[in-house]
């Protein structure tokens, strides 16, 4: 059952990516697993679970990206640590990177009635992380949350438009891009925890 289940939110995580919520129907994600619709249905219920099953899935990975980073070090190095770790999970996933970008865009009308966030853990312990890699003693949660998002906002934007700047510079540039975005986001992760 797990290997089915994986499989099914891996079908799921890039039709929802593509297309977003709204753009994606469980027949579509059953045709292609060479399910019935009922079968899908069974496993999951309806499209919202569905799709609150993705979203749990990328949070619980999220989650462990962070305790898989570097325990050993504090401070500015261990933001580094995790940022860079978010970064290089981000990457080499940019399926669930693109849903979390769609998810924020597509999210408006569902954001009322949303009986769980999945992403609140994730963005307290980066947000925990920030303030104890900060030199003040009493930066703001606020504070410390709109640095997490620059952070994860360059990291998603940056991936996500892979394909588009490959188009606009050419792909040798692009390489050349790939190759220092991480050293720069380090370089940017370090000079800002120094202001705060």
């Amino acid at each position: 059952m797990t290997d089915t289940r994986d499989k099914l939110l891996d079908v799921a995580t890039r039709h929802f990516a593509e297309r977003g919520f709204y753009g994606v129907s469980i027949a579509q994600v059953s045709t292609e697993l060479g399910l019935s619709k009922q079968a899908l249905l069974h496993h999951f219920g309806n499209k919202e679970k569905l799709y609150a099953e993705v979203l749990k899935r990328i949070s619980d990975d999220l989650m462990q990206q962070i305790s898989l980073s570097e325990k050993g070090t504090s401070g500015t190095a261990h933001a580094q640590a995790v940022f860079i770790s978010i970064y290089r999970n981000a990457k080499n996933n940019l399926d669930a990177t693109q849903l979390l970008v769609r998810e924020l865009l597509d999210n408006k009308q569902r954001a009322k009635a949303a009986q769980h966030w999945y992403l609140i853990p994730f963005l307290e312990t980066l947000t925990d992380i920030v303030i104890s890699s900060g030199r003040k003693k009493h930066l703001s949660t606020a504070q410390a949350l709109a640095v997490v998002y620059q952070f994860i906002a360059s990291i998603h934007y940056f991936l996500i438009s892979g394909t588009t700047l490959q188009s606009m510079f050419g792909i040798q540039q692009y390489q050349e891009l790939d190759h220092v975005y991480e050293h720069e986001l380090m370089t940017t992760i370090a000079s800002r925890l120094e202001t705060l």
